[in-house]
């Protein structure tokens, strides 16, 4: 009787562990969303494009999807924007 618990006891401890690795070993995905872009500059011309990244000190924007070339990324300064519209 001692040996039946001994092992149902290891077997219960030893699936205990492998649950506790599987749940941690999963990581969360995050769905990333992508925003269309309008923007008037100072100068009156417009650019659109999808919002790559924000700053202190401008702004980026890729025109087509999907981004191939970090060359492809247009670099709008703060100063030079005059309205976004998301």
């Amino acid at each position: 009787m001692k040996t039946i618990r001994t092992h149902l006891s290891l077997i219960i401890l030893c699936l205990t562990f492998l649950l506790c690795f599987k749940v941690h070993s999963q990581k969360e995905v995050k769905k990333v969303r992508i925003y269309k872009v309008w923007v008037e500059l100072t100068n009156k011309t417009k650019q659109k494009g999808f919002l790559y990244a924000v700053d202190d000190k401008s702004l980026k924007i890729i025109r087509d999807l999907p981004l191939e070339k970090e060359s492809e990324i247009l670099i709008i300064k703060a100063e030079d924007i005059y309205q976004i519209r998301i």
